[in-house]
């Protein structure tokens, strides 16, 4: 492979890939398929935005990560009773839906990495815990999934941008799914029963009925009926940390820190873009077909969203490769498997 993108434009150039050509919108999608992802120092936003990561893994030896998680990080805990967490460092515990045992050791469970900001010394802390699941071997098979919590500080706090963001999860929950699906062509097994889609009823319980919803509170009240057992794939209501979070569930596991840093990047950058009122007609008309039933995704419309979502041709390549996963002229990542 010769051939890569920014050989040939800079990083933070904000090609708009609504507005090209055919040939040149191919002779862009050729490039960005010769173009590995990269591991970032940081991403493209600010670091005021708080989240957290839950990774789950699956048939590697719970002690020993734990062994090499704790001696890693001085601060690191196990986590024995859930009501102990306080995701102040990095923390490991037992998961029953990843746990088997194997050779007489109990393998799976989840870590936990404390409430943090996009800031380089978390994305260095980040990478030293997926290269002890790289080494135990962890699998990231059926069962292991990868959920993100962030702060609900990032959102606006007008109805507008509520309706305007359980729209967009509505008309673009497909789409979603399949990049956050990261190296992988599909769903884990178990998201049937652990990240559900949600845009139906999402539809139903909150649409349907619009008109008499005159504040949040309102809202809210309606999505915890929806989110109390926490099983979709994404979580608007999160009594398990206080609703301070939105979670999202629909993640396959992953040890790839490159695709983790790309599921906060797209979910974070949904948001930002529901904030900002460039993007409220274009959702708008989406929604109005999706309520006519004449809704339909082409790929004109997903490269409108990237324009509205991403201001970095880095960014959107990033979202292009998890779309296509096409592997043909080089690896997804920089990271070899």
């Amino acid at each position: 492979m010769t051939d890569n993108l920014f050989k040939y434009i800079s990083k933070s150039d904000n090609i708009k890939l609504a507005d090209l050509s055919k040939k040149d919108i191919d002779d862009l999608l050729y490039l960005i398929s010769c173009t590995p992802i990269e591991y970032q120092n940081v991403l493209n936003f600010s670091d005021k935005y708080q989240f957290g990561m839950e990774i789950e893994f699956e048939k590697a030896s719970f002690d020993e990560i734990k062994y090499d998680l704790l001696n890693t990080f001085e601060d690191a805990l196990y986590i024995t009773n859930k009501l102990d967490k306080e995701y102040e460092t990095w923390s490991i515990e037992q998961e029953a839906d990843t746990q088997s045992i194997l050779d007489n050791k109990i393998c799976g469970g989840e870590i936990n990495t404390p409430i943090v900001n996009n800031t380089l010394e978390y994305w260095q802390e980040l990478k030293k815990v997926c290269e002890i699941l790289k080494n135990h071997k962890a699998v990231f098979e059926n069962q292991a999934g990868f959920h993100i919590h962030l702060n609900k500080q990032i959102l606006k706090p007008k109805l507008s941008r509520w309706l305007k963001l359980l729209k967009t999860w509505i008309i673009f929950e497909d789409l979603f799914v399949k990049l956050y699906c990261g190296e992988r062509h599909h769903l884990r097994f178990n998201a049937q029963n652990c990240a559900k889609s949600i845009s139906q009823e999402l539809y139903n319980e909150i649409f349907l009925d619009r008109k008499k919803y005159k504040t949040i509170k309102q809202i809210q009240t309606r999505l915890k009926k929806i989110n109390d057992i926490r099983c979709e794939d994404i979580a608007f209501y999160t009594p398990n940390v206080c609703n301070q979070t939105f979670e999202l569930r629909a993640c396959n596991g992953t040890d790839n820190e490159i695709i983790m840093q790309q599921y906060l990047n797209i979910f974070v950058r949904t948001i930002l873009m529901v904030n900002n009122s460039n993007s409220d007609k274009f959702i708008e008309n989406l929604f109005d077909e999706y309520e006519n039933n004449c809704l339909e995704i082409t790929l004109k419309t997903i490269y409108q969203l990237y324009d509205k979502m991403f201001d970095t041709i880095e960014d959107k390549a990033a979202a292009l490769r998890l779309y296509y996963k096409d592997i043909k002229n080089s690896p997804l990542t920089t990271k070899q498997f």
